[in-house]
């Protein structure tokens, strides 16, 4: 499997190369993609798409440097990858729901339990 790039233009005429794609590379892709979803169903109605946009580009970037640090730097060893999705998804999005949240309702004194 491989994905087409255009490498050049030259005089209406264009030249692609083929960017090899491995299993493991779409294996990868897929446990990124499901902390990003755990992530959003922690936040969900909190906030609008732009933010989420924003939101899960910078899922991915901080979610590659966790799994990069703990497996080289660490040496964890994590058996299907369950480990880091799950747990950094959900930290991530309940890290996250703390900035979406309206100044008024972190002030109220009607938060919490009721009787």
């Amino acid at each position: 499997m491989a994905l087409a790039k255009e490498e050049d233009i030259e005089e209406g005429h264009s030249r692609f190369h083929k960017i090899p794609i491995t299993i493991d590379q779409l294996i990868i892709g897929d446990f990124g993609a499901a902390a990003v979803l755990i992530t959003l169903g922690i936040i969900l109605g909190k906030c609008n798409l732009h933010q989420l946009t924003v939101l899960s580009i910078l899922l991915i970037t901080f979610y590659t440097l966790n799994e990069t640090i703990c497996v080289i730097y660490y040496k964890v060893t994590d058996m299907g990858g369950t480990m880091f999705v799950h747990t950094f998804g959900a930290y991530f999005g309940m890290g996250a729901t703390y900035f979406f949240q309206a100044k008024s309702a972190i002030t109220s004194a009607r938060e919490g339990t009721t009787n």
